[in-house]
């Protein structure tokens, strides 16, 4: 069956597309690549190759003998247009011509992206434990598979959260970065796929802890019965 692509005008100026995998949104990455004529530039493919392996990209749908169209969640597309924005100001980029009008289109582009995902409001759910309770909020990659925000699952597990060092010995496709919306603002936090979470529960000695990974299952095992057995 023919997939029903939704069309946007951005700027007046860029067309891009997307559709609902699963129920999030996932963008064709051309349409990004074209519009910023990054196809001159050093970026795109090691950092698809990373959100591939992050399941925030992936190849939708695949064709017989053909190549699917590649998508990308918009939360790994703000971080491919922030990077480039960031080669760009340091100079690492290899230029392809004297005046490069991408960078400015970029500049736009990673502005809009960023007021989307502002706008969108993270799902969340409460985890009680005894007379406490806690929100723990989550976002879905390429293929509606959810993450969690680790700070939200250290608080729920009663561990101090410390920052990304908490979980820096992760590997990381285990623990993409995320921008989320933050009342007026938005902030870039650590989540955690199953794995993730997992191995931190591994190493909490405490009765209550795969009380959580329980819990975690009973929610979210009928509609990702595969997730909690293997990760690849």
């Amino acid at each position: 069956m023919a997939i029903k692509w939704q069309q946007m005008k951005v700027e007046g100026q860029f067309d891009l597309h997307w559709t609902k995998n699963h129920g999030v949104e996932v963008w064709k990455r051309q349409d990004f690549i074209s519009a910023t004529q990054m196809s001159h530039s050093a970026a795109p493919e090691d950092n698809w190759k990373r959100e591939v392996a992050s399941r925030r990209a992936g190849q939708f749908p695949k064709a017989e003998q053909q190549e699917g169209t590649k998508v990308m969640t918009l939360g790994a597309v703000e971080r491919m247009l922030g990077e480039l924005q960031w080669e760009i100001t340091q100079g690492s980029c290899a230029r392809p011509m004297d005046h490069w009008p991408e960078a400015e289109l970029i500049a736009k582009l990673h502005t809009w992206v960023v007021q989307r995902i502002q706008g969108s409001p993270v799902p969340s759910y409460r985890y009680d434990r005894g007379s406490r309770s806690w929100e723990v909020r989550y976002v879905k990659n390429v293929r509606g598979e959810p993450l969690w925000v680790a700070e939200d699952v250290f608080r729920a597990l009663g561990l101090q959260w410390g920052g990304h060092r908490s979980v820096a010995y992760l590997p990381e496709k285990w623990q993409p970065v995320e921008l989320l919306p933050y009342g007026e603002d938005v902030k870039h936090r650590t989540c955690l796929y199953w794995p993730g979470v997992k191995a931190v529960m591994a190493g909490v000695n405490r009765p209550h802890t795969w009380a959580f990974g329980e819990d975690l299952m009973a929610r979210f095992g009928e509609a990702h019965p595969g997730m909690f057995q293997e990760f690849q």
